[in-house]
């Protein structure tokens, strides 16, 4: 567990968490409560980890929204996967509306933006896996002309396959004892 020691600014004004440890391997792990959230309307989120953290490869970003809209959000030229922690969720993809429900990722293509609704009363969490690894994400108006309609079937579940076998060991998704999924 990493253990937040302050709030810190990155070069881009974005207020970021401050890591204390590393793990073995490059490895990056946060508790909910060490992130320090920047907010926008309904919006909250953070950069958990990017290249100003030192990944090499991916940036992990956190949101949670209110009961409400966000407004566009882009991440350029980096391709993203949402992964629902709790829904439902609305997810508008440069123009085109998916329902996506807890536990499910969906896949947001480079170029194109995207805006969230959150018509349940209970606040919503989702992670952002961002490849190339970027540190900041630009608000934007959604719009139509850029959905990537060669890849319209966007959404994965990710209970449906249960653990997935990796050599020897499985891997799962363990986010924390009230997010992760029952073996």
């Amino acid at each position: 567990m990493i253990h937040y020691n302050g709030d810190r600014t990155s070069k881009s004004g974005q207020i970021i968490l401050s890591p204390a440890i590393h793990l073995e391997g490059g490895c990056l792990v946060a508790h909910r409560e060490a992130l320090v959230l920047a907010q926008s309307g309904d919006l909250q989120w953070c950069r958990v980890a990017g290249p100003e953290e030192g990944t090499q490869k991916l940036s992990l970003f956190y949101f949670e929204l209110a009961k409400g809209d966000s407004e566009g959000i882009s991440f350029a030229n980096s391709e993203v996967v949402l992964y629902l922690l709790n829904g439902p969720l609305q997810i508008n993809i440069s123009g085109q509306v998916y329902d996506v429900n807890s536990h499910c990722g969906i896949h947001v293509r480079k170029g194109e933006s995207f805006s969230l609704h959150n018509d349940c009363p209970d606040t919503t969490r989702l992670l952002a896996s961002v490849c190339p690894g970027i540190n900041r994400f630009d608000f934007v108006t959604v719009g139509k002309g850029n959905f990537d309609s060669r890849y319209p079937e966007r959404i994965a579940d990710a209970m449906k396959g249960g653990r997935q076998p990796s050599g020897d060991r499985f891997y799962r998704w363990s986010l924390d004892q009230t997010a992760a999924p029952k073996m």
